[in-house]
């Protein structure tokens, strides 16, 4: 796999804050999805979600795929059992979705940062930076022939 022809697909999820209320959500992550043909995945995708609108399983209001979805479009689609069809199909449509992206891509990652064990110094901002950079530097670790942010090496004194 050459560098120049890979695509990656970066993503956080949960809230970065420190403060006493964040760490009701004591989760931060970023994920990360390389892969050499993001059209393959992305045609895949799409098919995916069109197959779900068909089947009644996901509103068709939303054109995307979400792992939380807001649930105001399940109550405008299907009315007074919109929480049954979420229940039923909500886990279903998370397990399709992440199947296809590991079958389609080439390296998934995600680094997951428990913010109860953080230093009080510590910012929102640099939980973010953390967790993102130990993930870049596993995959640089784990994908040598990846060369992420090879550059940078170039210009060390």
């Amino acid at each position: 796999m050459r560098p120049e022809q890979i695509t990656i697909y970066a993503d956080e999820s949960g809230d970065p804050g420190l403060g006493e209320r964040s760490l009701n959500k004591p989760y931060f992550v970023w994920g990360f999805v390389i892969i050499q043909d993001p059209a393959a995945l992305s045609s895949s995708l799409k098919r995916l979600l069109k197959n779900l609108h068909r089947s009644g399983s996901y509103p068709r209001k939303l054109l995307e795929l979400k792992f939380h979805p807001p649930q105001n479009h399940w109550k405008q689609e299907y009315g007074g059992r919109w929480k049954n069809v979420y229940d039923g199909d909500i886990d279903r449509v998370r397990r399709k979705t992440l199947s296809l992206i590991v079958k389609k891509a080439d390296r998934v990652s995600a680094g997951v940062l428990d913010k109860r064990t953080v230093p009080n110094h510590w910012s929102s901002s640099y939980t973010q930076n953390y967790t993102f950079a130990q993930n870049i530097c596993y995959i640089r670790k784990c994908s040598r022939h990846l060369n992420v942010f090879s550059h940078t090496n170039q210009h060390r004194n």
